[in-house]
């Protein structure tokens, strides 16, 4: 049985992942931001689920909940990673997409209870803090969608 679906899943719902936050930031084509994180989301929970549906199916349904469960996760972990990497070479590459990351969340804080200055100390923060933030975030959001993921999945595929 070959047991690396999770890489060649991970890497496929990476590069789509890839693409599309290529085309919204780079081409400058997104309405919103909220479109892009909608279609990501949806990507990547597919991505898992379907490299879970593959491993119960090589093993002929005979798979524990748990290594269904596990294998999604793993799938998680390669799509973090290989993410992560590509986030790194993109604000390395193109130091406009920082800015661009920095002037969304201004407008997002623009609306808050917070006083101007704040504001900008917050900004100036999170600027010098950039990659952090961004992995920080990277990590979090994708574990928890992730987890929900790898749990429809072995919830699916253990049905069958």
């Amino acid at each position: 049985m070959n047991q690396k679906i999770h890489i060649k899943y991970g890497l496929g719902t990476t590069l789509i992942g890839a693409i599309l936050f290529s085309l919204f930031y780079f081409l400058d084509k997104q309405p919103d931001n909220n479109t892009f994180r909608g279609a990501f989301v949806v990507i990547t929970m597919l991505g898992i689920i379907l490299s879970t549906l593959q491993f119960s199916k090589q093993a002929e349904g005979k798979a524990s909940f748990g290594a269904l469960f596990s294998n999604g996760f793993r799938t998680t972990a390669v799509i973090i990673v290989l993410f992560i990497v590509f986030l790194l070479i993109c604000v390395t590459i193109a130091p406009d997409l920082k800015a661009k990351i920095l002037a969304e969340a201004a407008q997002a804080d623009a609306g808050s209870h917070l006083s101007p200055e704040a504001i900008k100390e917050q900004q100036e923060f999170v600027s010098k803090q950039f990659i952090p933030f961004i992995f920080s975030g990277v990590l979090i959001t994708l574990l928890i969608i992730g987890g929900f993921a790898s749990l429809i999945g072995a919830l699916i595929a253990r049905k069958k």
